[in-house]
């Protein structure tokens, strides 16, 4: 099928009508698929993902049942059936260009979106990694690479990340406690990165695909919805790592200079007794992840996790204005 007999196709999307081919602005403006840049809200967060591979081509995949509109300046193209089952992008002169079955175009960049909000797709980096997602996706070029950019619910990025963290055999507490620190540092941390407010990796905090909803890391996230801690009354970016070597580290310990909560020195009894398997590969400030599983073990749960951690802070739920928990 040649390219002008693609361009005169008209597909039928979700109960509306998209043409594959040039369109007008006025058309852009009126389509609920807008060319507009990814944005952040307190419920939404940016993250820049697969930069690590720094990749020259990624190949968007739509989920099936669920197919994607790719929009650019000039064009919408429906990714997910016989005519463009995939789209394969690559950089080329500060522009992405785009290949779908037998449609080619390019453009400074280009959006991903579903008309039922956020899409369920797939990005692939040829012969290192495939990794799904949901949410929009914007992919631009940079400097010899693509820069694709996720923009995806909070609780959505909070199990990704709580799946990413932890193992699947975490107790259920100290899960569910992980999922308040990684919903506290997204919501307060602001934008880290030029291109999006988060990385995944582990710069920002480890993201890779969605859970399963059944899964504990889904399961803790939705028993902890919203919940973020506090100091002062405000959000702050709670900070945590694997272990903590017997006593987590102050900013000042660490050469942090401190903003908001000053972190304390608290003990952690696990990686007092366990040195061998305690030692600190990080930065040792805030939530001991090791440790928080030995309390859970212990029969804590996932507030006094969090009380003993971060201490003199409050868990607030930032749906629910002035309802607060003390730590």
């Amino acid at each position: 099928m040649n390219l002008v007999r693609i361009a005169m196709l008209i597909l039928s999307f979700c109960g509306e009508v998209f043409a594959v081919g040039p369109i007008s602005t006025s058309a852009i403006g009126s389509s609920q698929y807008s060319q507009s840049s990814l944005y952040s809200t307190p419920d939404r967060v940016t993250v820049h993902v697969l930069g690590l591979f720094h990749p020259n081509e990624l190949v968007v995949s739509a989920e099936a049942n669920h197919p994607i509109v790719a929009l650019t300046a000039r064009h919408k193209i429906i990714i997910g059936d016989s005519l463009c089952p995939h789209a394969i992008l690559s950089p080329i002169g500060g522009h992405v260009s785009f290949r779908c079955g037998e449609f080619r175009t390019s453009a400074p960049q280009i959006s991903f979106s579903s008309a039922d909000g956020d899409a369920p797709f797939a990005l692939t980096v040829p012969g290192k990694l495939r990794r799904d997602y949901r949410g929009k996706l914007q992919i631009s070029a940079g400097k010899n690479e693509l820069i694709a950019v996720v923009e995806m619910d909070i609780e959505t990025a909070v199990a990704s990340i709580v799946g990413a963290e932890l193992p699947g055999d975490m107790p259920f507490e100290a899960m569910k406690a992980q999922a308040v620190v990684t919903r506290s540092y997204l919501a307060a941390s602001g934008h880290r990165h030029a291109e999006a407010e988060f990385c995944d990796t582990t710069h920002c905090q480890f993201l890779r695909s969605p859970p399963l909803p059944v899964s504990p890391a889904a399961r803790a996230t939705a028993a902890t919805k919203s919940l973020v801690l506090t100091w002062q009354g405000k959000p702050f970016p709670a900070m945590y790592s694997a272990s903590c070597g017997g006593t987590s580290r102050t900013l000042a310990q660490a050469g942090y200079r401190q903003r908001d909560y000053p972190y304390f020195a608290v003990e952690c009894s696990f990686c007092r007794r366990h040195p061998e398997r305690g030692a600190s590969p990080g930065h040792g400030i805030g939530f001991c992840q090791r440790g928080a599983a030995a309390m859970a073990q212990d029969g804590e749960d996932y507030r006094g996790i969090l009380a003993h951690y971060f201490p003199n802070t409050e868990i607030r739920a930032t749906d629910s204005g002035p309802h607060t928990q003390p730590n």
